[in-house]
C-alpha cells in the first residue's frame, strides 16, 4: 500500500514537472508571436512523446528500485548472520528510507534531462 502512494506521488510529481515545461516552452513560444496552434505544434514536437517518457522513467525507477532492494537484502542478511538481534533490522530499514530518496531524485533528474533534451532540438 504504501509502495502505490508512494509511486501515485511520484507519477503527480513527474505529470506536475512535465506540464509546467510544457506551459512555459507554450508561452515562450506566443511570446515569440506564434499563434496558439503553432505554439502547441511546436510544443509537442520540442518536447516529445511524454506518455514514451513517463513509461521510461517508470520503468528505469523499478528497474533501480529492485535492483537497490536485491543489494540491501544481500547485505542485511551478511549482518544478520553477524548479529541476529540487530544490525540486520537496523541496517535494512536505514538504507531503505535512503532509497526511496534516491528514487525520488532520479524521477527529478530524468525529467531535467528529457525538457533539456527537447530544448536542444
Amino acid at each position: 500500500m504504501l509502495t502505490l502512494g508512494v509511486a501515485s506521488a511520484l507519477d503527480r510529481e513527474l505529470n506536475e514537472e512535465l506540464e509546467f515545461h510544457r506551459e512555459m516552452r507554450l508561452r515562450r513560444s506566443r511570446e515569440r508571436g506564434l499563434s496558439v496552434a503553432e505554439a502547441e505544434d511546436e510544443t509537442r514536437r520540442r518536447m516529445g512523446n511524454l506518455l514514451l517518457a513517463k513509461e521510461e522513467m517508470r520503468e528505469a525507477r523499478m528497474v533501480r528500485w529492485l535492483a537497490s532492494s536485491l543489494q540491501d537484502l544481500r547485505h542485511g542478511l551478511v549482518l544478520l548472520r553477524r548479529d541476529p538481534e540487530w544490525s540486520g533490522t537496523r541496517d535494512y530499514t536505514g538504507r531503505l528510507g535512503r532509497e526511496v530518496s534516491g528514487n525520488l531524485v532520479l524521477a527529478v533528474d530524468r525529467v531535467r534531462l528529457l525538457v533539456n533534451e527537447g530544448a536542444r532540438t
